[in-house]
């Protein structure tokens, strides 16, 4: 995101201070205004970009083994992923532990 509002003002960083800040604000209230029209056009219930980062969420999760231990915690495993191993204890008293091998 940084970089990317850097390259839109690349020109407006030599002009001086007062209409650099108007160029900057003109910029911005041009994008929340298209935003806008894009939300307001937009007739789901869920925004693309979310649907599809719960998709590959899901599509991951048939990699994680639960595992419930006594009244203590439940363990959960993960195969190992781009050569990581993951695993995430959830205690009884609500503290999440997670571990990267």
């Amino acid at each position: 995101m940084c970089e990317a509002f850097n390259s839109v003002i690349v020109k407006t960083r030599t002009k001086p201070i007062i209409s650099m800040l108007e160029d900057i604000r003109v910029y911005i209230m041009k994008r929340w205004a298209t935003n806008k029209s894009k939300v307001k056009s937009f007739k789901g219930a869920v925004y693309p970009r979310i649907v599809d980062r719960l998709k590959k969420e899901s599509s991951l999760t048939r990699h994680w083994i639960p595992r419930y231990v006594i009244n203590i915690y439940i363990y959960v495993s993960n195969t190992i992923i781009l050569g990581v191993y993951t695993s995430v204890v959830l205690h009884a008293d609500g503290q999440l532990r997670i571990c990267l091998k």
